[in-house]
């Protein structure tokens, strides 16, 4: 663990990938944070300052791994980070239902950051979304648009099933009405469904929409990232954040409440 005068060691799973790479270049600014290690089964960058392993055996030691890989990816750091003792925070998206159960097990021995997205503009737009959904009526139809890179590899984004999720709970609080979703569908919606369509292509680092669509009236409420620092900027507050807390499963909710 670390002191008030030593430097937060981040071990990066996924290391070779550009949210890991962005983490690096800001942390060489940073005096709080070193990077200890990159875990990744991709050649080594050539401009690398740290040691990149292939695997999570054998590496230095840390104080918090920070998880920007793949699902099955993420399953091996939480595995490493159960059995060191080591704090974890996961932005990985597109875990299946197994796999995220396999973070929830491991909340019970360490403390675990599991976001879809940890870009605070992003987590306003989610929860403005779930107060426009419970405000509204029935009569506004619900569509929900995701633009992202052409080398994405998930889709839809975690973050727009988690808009969605919360856009479900908010409406079967306020009225016990019961919302689901549908992805790249283009027949028409049944009642209470909400569509979620996912645009690919250039280099477009996110952006999401929730269109509220009534009567001879439209509400969009929007947020788009210009550049992957804003990621950065809330994977580091959450690593942090991660050192002073007891086992569990920690959100953005508890990161800004703190």
């Amino acid at each position: 663990m670390t002191t008030n005068t030593t430097k937060i060691r981040i071990g990066l799973n996924g290391a070779n990938g550009r949210m890991c790479r962005a983490i690096a270049h800001t942390v060489k600014c940073d005096n709080r944070f070193q990077i200890a290690f990159g875990v990744d089964n991709k050649s080594e960058p050539t401009d690398c300052a740290y040691p990149i392993f292939k695997s999570f055996q054998d590496v230095p030691l840390c104080d918090v791994i920070v998880d920007f890989s793949t699902p099955s990816a993420t399953a091996y750091a939480l595995d490493y980070a159960v059995a060191h003792q080591v704090p974890i925070l996961v932005a990985t998206t597109g875990h299946d239902e197994a796999q995220k159960q396999h973070i929830a097990e491991a909340g019970k021995s360490i403390p675990v950051f599991f976001a879809s997205n940890v870009s605070f503009g992003t987590f306003l737009l989610l929860k403005l979304a779930s107060v426009a959904a419970a405000f509204l009526d029935d009569t506004y139809d619900i569509e929900i648009v995701e633009t992202h890179h052409r080398i994405k590899s998930d889709a839809p984004s975690g973050t727009a099933l988690a808009i969605a999720s919360s856009i479900c709970a908010a409406k079967e609080q306020s009225c016990g009405a019961n919302y689901t979703t549908v992805c790249g569908h283009a027949l028409r919606r049944e009642e209470h469904q909400i569509g979620i369509h996912s645009v690919r292509g250039g280099t477009v680092v996110g952006k999401h929409e929730v269109l509220f669509l009534g009567d001879d009236e439209r509400i969009t409420i929007a947020h788009e990232a210009e550049n992957k620092s804003v990621f950065v900027h809330g994977a580091l507050k959450a690593a942090a954040f991660l050192l002073t807390k007891p086992n569990g499963v920690y959100g953005m909710d508890d990161l800004l409440k703190d």
